[in-house]
């Protein structure tokens, strides 16, 4: 005897209904921005905190460094990040920032972490940077609620609106510090200098080319206090960023170039640095470099 009943047709359109919820979760599991991807900091896969020098002469070192891999969702970086956007080569460590859209951003870019979280001692990095207005080339030690800590980071960023002068700045518990402009007295895209910065619990110090540019000033934002990641890159931001690091009018790609970086504790005098290879002296005839006031970023 034939089924008259309703009941086929409704069981076809569940399956019907079921069959298209998997088609929408399929395409939205491609669609869908990248995680943010939480760097492996493992103390058991590399010695927080230990003294290292680091030329980049070879290929990339994952038990020493991470390289970041994943987009920044609503953050003012409108930049994600890419593996492929870091190289090795004759000049050292390059991080490469495109016109390749990212999931959610107009850019792809590169940016290099060592593995561990580091305190107290002196940082150092040989870099040149790229020009072009909106760039930021940046060295940097960082942490934050993503890894649940206060925001705690202490800067040297070169802009590349204005390549002839360098940014230094440090956060305390999300609290920018006293910021200032450093006149290089020479261009940061024609060649490698050092940058380097020292920090203790009761200050910190910055240097180029060795001599000491500035120090932070007294009854300012306390010094940080919570160990972080070292990082490296490159990158422009979103139109609030404008004021500060100009509007994006740079020719990607653009790349900025590390030849070295090292990290020697405060109670470590034995470990080799950058500058005990780096000659970090000015060219002749280049004007002395001067500190100068700042306007605040947005």
């Amino acid at each position: 005897m034939a089924d008259d009943s309703p009941k086929a047709p409704a069981r076809f359109g569940v399956w019907f209904l079921l069959f298209a919820l998997l088609i929408v979760l399929i395409i939205g599991y491609f669609l869908l921005p990248k995680p943010l991807v939480r760097p492996d900091l493992s103390y058991d896969t590399y010695k927080s905190g230990a003294s290292f020098v680091n030329w980049f002469e070879d290929m990339h070192d994952d038990e020493g460094w991470y390289r970041s891999d994943f987009d920044n969702v609503g953050h003012f970086m409108q930049v994600g990040w890419a593996t492929d956007h870091i190289g090795f080569d004759a000049e050292g460590m390059s991080l490469r920032l495109s016109d390749q859209a990212s999931p959610t951003n107009a850019y792809t870019s590169g940016e290099y972490q060592r593995r561990g979280r580091y305190g107290f001692g002196r940082y150092e990095v040989v870099m040149r940077a790229p020009v072009g207005s909106g760039l930021v080339t940046s060295f940097f030690t960082h942490t934050g609620p993503y890894f649940g800590d206060p925001h705690d980071e202490i800067d040297f960023e070169v802009l590349g609106k204005d390549t002839r002068r360098i940014y230094l700045n440090w956060f305390t518990n999300g609290q920018e510090g006293a910021a200032l402009w450093h006149e290089l007295g020479f261009d940061a895209t024609k060649d490698f200098h050092l940058y380097a910065f020292e920090w203790t619990p009761e200050t910190i110090r910055w240097y180029v080319d060795n001599e000491l540019v500035y120090e932070r000033p007294e009854e300012t934002t306390p010094v940080p206090q919570t160990p972080g990641r070292i990082i490296a890159n490159l990158w422009t931001g979103t139109q609030q960023q404008y004021k500060w690091h100009g509007a994006p009018t740079f020719s990607a790609p653009v790349r900025a170039d590390y030849k070295c970086m090292s990290f020697r504790r405060s109670d470590d005098l034995q470990t080799p640095q950058c500058s005990d290879n780096w000659a970090g002296v000015k060219p002749v005839g280049e004007e002395t470099g001067q500190a100068v006031a700042v306007d605040k970023r947005d």
